[in-house]
């Protein structure tokens, strides 16, 4: 086994990662990576955007993956677009578009918490993200550079060099294809990869190992700033407002960071630093997180919210005889022998599927609240009620065929007490 093997195998048990998603370009690295998760012998599954962008190299590029997870008996879910022809109609930046739509794509396979979404980015990018991060200005958040694991998203590779990646590609005989457009100096990364970094790596041999060290100072001091911010979340988000005493003796970070984490932007900070200063009673209008105004009270800033965020409603299962002569998707009717662990209520997330009555196959939670014209702040407070395996009730909206009661089965009713009608859903300070 190869030390990059080695570090695969060790990577998946250190996070106790079960199912592996695999973004896989094409390219070497993330080629040389679904080959080593694959080797690991835990569940691979591969995903790959094509957006058209460079006609048929991006065809081949697609057809490759294919190729190669047909003879590893890989499955493959490809997502195929014309993303300038998407941005003709949908403006917005080329690249930052692209990001959301691959993100959106990865995220919609998740299934359990065990699973995971693997990006191939190694020790170069992590450089090249480093010195974006610094040319652009960019706070501790930024020049933290990429975790091995944030959220669903693991980087097992970030400790190799691209070098190393490519050695074991050719050791292993992984196939890969080269985009052309890596070499091409128009985005910024690339004239960092192709033109900057080697000038500044011959003036300074030691180049690579001081910024390493530096992003890794970086990350701890995030990770302290994200320990302190949670500790203010919910106090924050329960009487939506943040006392003076906080603010001015808080490290700005960490209430940046506070913002951040429940859906304001970055320079919100800079609007309360303006907000403190003025009289009691202004206020700044934010239109950010659900959140309408910012006022200045005399102890505290107040988020005023257009409703109150109100309790989770309550789960009410009760043992009954017979079924009703009709159905709708307000009551659920289920064999608790096809129940899986234990039932619960929740917000929905996203990534969940549910497989409704009278459709094939399964399909989107947010596609469901989507198709029923959900307004976005009403999405925030939709409930689900699932088992310890899959969604069975995307509550007011769709059923699941999966463990329903029959004539001749035992029979639990399960309803919703305390629950907000969807007109009056309320809207909340968190995305």
């Amino acid at each position: 086994m190869s030390k990059l093997q080695e570090h695969v195998a060790a990577f998946l048990s250190n996070f106790g990662v079960e199912r592996c998603f695999v973004a896989c370009s094409g390219g070497v690295d993330s080629m040389a990576m679904l080959h080593a998760l694959y080797q690991s012998g835990k569940p691979v599954h591969a995903l790959h955007v094509n957006y058209g962008l460079r006609g048929d190299d991006s065809d081949a590029d697609e057809a490759l993956v294919r190729s190669f997870c047909d003879q590893k008996s890989i499955p493959l879910s490809v997502l195929k677009l014309n993303l300038k022809e998407l941005l003709e109609t949908d403006k917005g930046n080329l690249q930052a578009r692209a990001r959301e739509i691959r993100r959106s794509f990865f995220l919609e396979h998740i299934g359990h918490s065990t699973d995971g979404i693997f990006l191939a980015h190694h020790l170069d990018d992590q450089i090249e993200t480093f010195f974006l991060a610094l040319s652009r200005g960019g706070g501790l958040r930024a020049l933290a550079c990429m975790a091995d694991k944030r959220d669903y998203f693991y980087r097992p590779f970030l400790l190799f060099k691209k070098q190393e990646i490519h050695s074991y590609a050719l050791e292993n005989h992984v196939p890969w294809r080269e985009d052309a457009s890596n070499s091409q100096t128009y985005y910024s990364r690339n004239r960092w990869r192709q033109l900057f970094l080697p000038e500044l790596k011959n003036l300074f041999p030691e180049l690579e190992e001081q910024v390493l060290f530096l992003v890794n100072r970086f990350q701890k001091e995030l990770t302290r700033i994200q320990k302190d911010a949670d500790g203010l979340k919910e106090r924050f988000l329960t009487e939506q407002r943040l006392d003076f005493n906080t603010f001015d003796s808080c490290d700005e970070e960490v209430l940046r960071e506070l913002l951040q984490t429940t859906g304001f932007s970055y320079g919100t900070y800079k609007e309360l630093k303006k907000l403190r200063t003025s009289e009691k009673g202004a206020s700044v209008q934010i239109e950010q997180a659900h959140c309408h105004k910012i006022f200045k009270e005399s102890d505290h800033f107040y988020f005023q919210m257009e409703e109150v965020v109100p309790s989770l409603p309550k789960l009410k299962v009760d043992l009954i005889e017979n079924l009703p002569i009709s159905f709708d998707k307000e009551t659920l009717y289920l064999d608790p022998e096809k129940i899986s662990g234990e039932l619960r209520l929740r917000v929905w997330m996203h990534g969940d599927r549910i497989k409704p009555i009278g459709l094939q196959g399964s399909k989107l939670i947010s596609d469901i609240l989507t198709d029923a014209k959900i307004p976005a702040f009403a999405k925030a407070a939709q409930y689900v009620v699932c088992d310890d395996e899959k969604i069975l009730w995307c509550v007011g909206h769709s059923i699941s065929r999966e463990a329903l009661a029959t004539p001749d089965s035992k029979k639990l009713k399960v309803t919703l007490t305390n629950i907000c009608p969807p007109s009056k859903t309320p809207k909340s300070i968190l995305k």
